[in-house]
């Protein structure tokens, strides 16, 4: 399941690693060429610290896409589509999709859990198709995968979920 906070901070280590990396190789530069050893050592450990940050992202994002594929399924109640998408193959997300399955679309929802969390699962067209924005129901998902969505009424409005 694509968690939007977790790939944030994923994405802020990640900068900052090549950031990092980056100023640590301009303070080895001007040490080198300068002779000034406390350059030299601060802009090797800004490299190393930068790597290590860098190496950590890439396999924590690594870990997480081995873990989605090998993931249980799942059964959620009382969820909401937030948004449904497609995606061509230039990566452009297309919102308006006719009721023909295209192939070249990659077919996305966006689910609103009852503890507040959102998710977004790639499905395949049939379930796409059943899924409106707005609408409430039960979805089963295995990792990033939604395998279905049965909808069902929308709770009352005073309702606490």
């Amino acid at each position: 399941m694509l968690d939007p906070q977790r790939q944030e901070f994923v994405g802020k280590l990640m900068l900052f690693g090549l950031i990092s990396m980056g100023f640590g190789a301009v303070l080895l530069l001007v040490g080198f060429v300068g002779g000034r050893t406390p350059l030299i050592l601060a802009g090797g450990l800004l490299d190393l610290l930068g790597f290590i940050a860098v190496a950590w992202s890439l396999t924590s994002g690594h870990a997480k896409l081995r873990e989605d594929r090998t993931a249980d399924k799942k059964l959620a109640t009382g969820v909401q589509v937030m948004a449904r998408f497609g995606i061509n193959q230039l990566g452009e997300m297309l919102f308006t999709i006719e009721d023909v399955d295209i192939p070249e679309l990659r077919y996305y929802v966006r689910v609103l859990f009852p503890d507040g969390r959102q998710a977004e699962f790639e499905t395949a067209f049939p379930v796409f198709c059943a899924s409106g924005e707005g609408m409430w129901g039960d979805v089963t998902y295995e990792g990033d995968w939604l395998s279905s969505f049965t909808p069902r009424p929308a709770p009352p409005k005073d309702a606490v979920l």
